[in-house]
């Protein structure tokens, strides 16, 4: 069993880094969209590589789009 800990919390800063997250843990919307902004705060990427990293992270496709569209791309 997992811990209940904060650093599961869907508000976790570094919940990008943590790779295949939503392998374990139901990823949302939300989450997809914090994860590309703070992605974007760092490093540039294409709408396509964005998308891609995200999806990597275990976001599903329609997630990683939701998230990249509400940070302008």
């Amino acid at each position: 069993p997992v811990a209940q800990h904060s650093f599961f919390s869907p508000s976790f800063s570094y919940l990008p880094h943590c790779t295949n997250f939503g392998k374990y843990f139901p990823l949302t919307n939300e989450q997809a969209a914090k994860s590309a902004e703070q992605y974007l705060s760092f490093s540039s990427f294409s709408r396509q590589g964005l998308i891609d990293q995200l999806m990597y992270e275990g976001f599903t496709q329609e997630q990683a789009e939701y998230g990249v569209t509400q940070n302008g791309y």
